[in-house]
């Protein structure tokens, strides 16, 4: 079976994280993991949206409110992290733009 893991984006992204530990200041990095979460939420969020019906565990407002929410959460966070989580998540957007290619 074919390995449908994003390595190189991960390593990249590794990479930019253990340097923004190393170099960064405990405020940017915690409103950093906090939107990268509210992302990482919302992708969950609308995935749970896409479910079949029979598949489904919670009617459709659950993740529809939760998406709602997390939305309204980032909205609130500074423009620098939102530059920031983009340069961190940028290799792995790329990698997936490539692919599909």
């Amino acid at each position: 079976m074919r390995n449908v893991n994003p390595v190189n984006p991960v390593i990249a992204t590794s990479e930019i994280v253990l340097r923004l530990v190393l170099i960064g200041e405990l405020v940017q990095i915690a409103a950093l993991t906090n939107l990268t979460i509210l992302i990482y939420h919302d992708v969950t969020n609308m995935s749970a949206l896409k479910l079949h019906n029979e598949k489904r565990l919670f009617p459709k407002i659950v993740p529809l409110s939760g998406l709602i929410s997390c939305l309204g959460l980032a909205a609130f966070l500074p423009q620098e992290q939102w530059l920031w989580t983009f340069l961190l998540l940028a290799p792995g957007i790329v990698y997936i733009l490539i692919r599909k290619i």
